[in-house]
């Protein structure tokens, strides 16, 4: 009679030994597949780079399965070769498929790590993209910028996206652009350059307010990429 409770007890333990040890495999093996990247694309360049890690991040975000964090990465890279292209009449020549499956990675990225600002930022550039999207671009920059006001790794993208889209036209969207402008120049003087095509692609609105936060912290800079 005596042995019925210990063997309870053990059995038990034996259960939870199992379940810790297939839950470290799960996460063990899922990290193992995942490639070492930058968090995030800065330029042309970075994304490519990324775009050749596709199949690994998508089996790490399979056999994630619930795991936002590499669904972000994997959504991330498939949607790099169309980030940085600011050209409309080349955006219309990307395959609606292609653009569709990526909407659909960002978009369950973005339930499962809501709170993670690279996802809204995904779905705000994507959303440029031809094809039905039923985000709104306002919406996702300014969920970017709650979640992560002060991840500069986003800058260069988000800046783009938001000065040559009518989105800019929103007060408080200008309001977050303008301190993340001042922000980076200040924290990382030496890849001020990189704000730079931003400008050069900006409508109207956008570059007044690019011209107005640079004229507050380095008007020397605003003046060089005036004149290139």
């Amino acid at each position: 009679m005596r042995s019925g409770p210990f063997f309870a007890l053990r059995f038990i333990a034996l259960l939870c030994a199992l379940t810790l040890g297939g839950f470290s495999i799960w996460v063990t093996a899922a990290e193992a597949l995942t490639p070492r990247l930058p968090s995030f694309p800065s330029d042309v360049t970075e994304a490519q780079k990324l775009s050749a890690a596709r199949t690994r991040t998508s089996a790490a975000a399979l056999m994630g399965m619930i795991r936002g964090d590499l669904w972000t990465t994997a959504a991330i890279v498939e949607a790099s070769p169309y980030l940085f292209e600011p050209d409309g009449a080349k955006r219309a020549t990307f395959p609606q498929a292609s653009i569709d499956t990526v909407r659909l990675l960002a978009a369950r990225a973005a339930k499962l790590s809501p709170h993670d600002s690279r996802n809204w930022l995904l779905l705000a550039a994507l959303a440029e993209l031809p094809g039905a999207s039923s985000v709104n671009t306002v919406d996702a920059l300014k969920l970017s910028y709650y979640t992560g006001p002060s991840n500069l790794a986003l800058t260069p993208l988000r800046l783009a996206v938001a000065t040559r889209s009518p989105a800019i036209a929103d007060d408080e969207l200008k309001t977050f652009v303008s301190l993340e402008i001042q922000q980076f120049v200040a924290k990382m003087p030496a890849l001020k350059n990189m704000l730079t095509p931003a400008y050069a692609n900006a409508n109207a609105d956008g570059r007044k307010t690019i011209e107005t936060a640079l004229a507050a912290v380095d008007p020397a800079f605003l003046n060089t990429i005036k004149r290139r």
